[in-house]
């Protein structure tokens, strides 16, 4: 989650919001405590861990809005470090290689493409339409997913093999039949050429 400096930040800012608010004076005597036994010079983290800059990353939990509470709240509220040269807590909720190609394949936006139909213009009912697809719309789209430093990374990619057809409507003629259009080359389906029907 964040370096020295940036837990630095972001504890600072948690504190002075918590003693700005109109909490009981208890509350922010015991936010304000808290704060030195983490980051105090007698504290957990000394000073932020600034000697440590480079060398490693603060961790905690972070939520996933989607998941149930039940499960968003299963891993224990609490900041720790770990060194670069250290692998991470084993953990089955802790990050690792799967969680990250779970975290890539969950980012992976196939683009929309645009198909070439001859006639080009409108359409006429009972009348072929040649559709097919340049190949380099249809491209391969990769995604990686990793945690800078500490060597672990995953990545996906996903490959176009087919386009499918659906003319929409129970008596129209597909060819190939049923739809399925496969990639050859650089395309899906072939060019029209004039001529041909």
């Amino acid at each position: 989650m964040h370096t020295p400096a940036e837990a630095e930040a972001y504890w600072t800012a948690v504190q002075d919001r918590i003693i700005q608010a109109p909490f009981p004076q208890e509350d922010k005597d015991s936010a304000r405590d808290g704060h030195e036994a983490r980051f105090g010079e007698d504290g957990e983290f000394p000073d932020f861990n600034r000697d440590l800059d480079g060398e490693g990353m603060f961790w905690m939990r972070v939520m996933n809005d989607d998941y149930p509470a039940s499960e968003r709240f299963a891993c224990e509220w609490r900041l720790f470090w770990v060194d670069f040269s250290d692998s991470p807590p084993v953990d089955a909720l802790t990050v690792s290689g799967e969680t990250l190609a779970a975290l890539a394949w969950e980012q992976t936006r196939v683009p929309d493409t645009e198909l070439s139909l001859n006639p080009e213009a409108e359409q006429t009912v009972n009348l072929a339409t040649w559709v097919w697809l340049d190949g380099d719309q249809f491209a391969p789209v990769s995604v990686r997913a990793s945690l800078d430093g500490y060597g672990i990374w995953a990545e996906t990619t996903a490959r176009p093999v087919a386009m499918r057809l659906d003319a929409g409507t129970g008596d129209a003629v597909l060819h190939p039949s049923g739809g399925r259009c496969e990639v050859r080359g650089s395309s899906v389906g072939e060019p029209y050429a004039r001529g041909r029907s």
